[in-house]
């Protein structure tokens, strides 16, 4: 009997065997990877769902706030007899409350995206069928107001055509100009804001700039094309002043205390009066302000 060959036969069968054990194992490493992944795969796509879901929901929340905000805004054009007149602080208080609260939520959907490593949160409202015109538009103006970063008071936004209004399902001309003068009022007055009031600590111009007109006025800088910049665009559109009544009533008593006062600053001036440069600048700022902001 041949030893040798009989020990080589038995080492060769258990080194097939061993090579196989081993291949049966990496298979089912292989089928357990493939597992975790699809299963990784699914959760993601889960979250994905989940968070669009949210999404959903906020933007259907939005469609009534701003509905609801809308009426409120009516109400301060009433006759302060009139049993459903708002007054003007009270309707902005509750649209910066829900500003607030939209930029909130938006936040917590954005951070959990972070979280979940899903990439970036789409905070898009172009293809919604409540915003989706608002977004447009706001996102065209968000594109042209960044190539202008920097650039002196006032930019140039072009105005669209017919056809690309039509095309891109834009606002219409006057609705689209708006928001573009919207943009520019709250551009300018929070750049005056910030020149005056570190130096004066004026409470004029403190309070002069709401938290929704500040907010606006980020568009295209810091501030990305968000929901929160929707819902502030699509309310903007929607409550901003047309009726001259209500624009005489609220803005020609300041604009007739800004005259006065330039005439007494001017006879000051006549009768020898000196002030420093700075004060001049920045009575000449406010003056212009309170005298020349257009009124949309």
């Amino acid at each position: 009997m041949n030893v040798s060959a009989t020990t080589s036969a038995t080492e060769a069968t258990v080194a097939e065997t061993e090579e196989a054990e081993q291949a049966e194992r990496e298979a089912k490493g292989h089928q357990l990877d493939e597992l975790a992944r699809k299963f990784e795969l699914d959760m993601k796509t889960m979250a994905r769902e989940d968070l669009a879901m949210r999404k959903s929901c906020l933007s259907d929340d939005m469609r009534k706030v701003v509905e609801q905000l809308e009426d409120y805004w009516h109400d301060t054009i009433k006759e302060s007899t009139d049993k459903d007149y708002l007054d003007n602080i009270r309707a902005t208080l509750m649209t910066e409350a829900a500003l607030d609260l939209i930029r909130g939520q938006e936040e917590v959907l954005i951070q959990e995206t972070h979280e979940k490593r899903l990439g970036e949160f789409d905070s898009s409202l172009v293809t919604d069928e409540f915003f989706g015109k608002t977004a447009r538009s706001v996102t065209k103006i968000d594109g042209e107001r960044r190539d202008n970063v920097g650039q002196p008071y006032p930019f140039l936004i072009s105005r669209p055509s017919v056809q690309d209004i039509t095309a891109l399902g834009l606002h219409s001309g006057e609705d689209y100009e708006f928001l573009v003068q919207y943009l520019l009022e709250a551009i300018v007055l929070a750049d005056v804001r910030k020149k005056f009031n570190a130096v004066f600590k004026l409470p004029l111009l403190e309070g002069a700039l709401d938290t929704f007109s500040g907010s606006y006025a980020e568009l295209g800088g810091s501030m990305k094309c968000s929901m929160a910049t929707v819902f502030m665009a699509e309310l903007a559109i929607r409550i901003r002043a047309k009726d001259t009544k209500n624009f005489l009533k609220y803005f020609l008593p300041l604009a007739v205390r800004a005259q006065k006062d330039e005439s007494q600053f001017v006879s000051w001036q006549d009768n020898g009066i000196q002030f420093s440069d700075d004060i001049i600048d920045y009575n000449r700022g406010v003056r212009a302000y309170i005298i020349n902001r257009p009124s949309s």
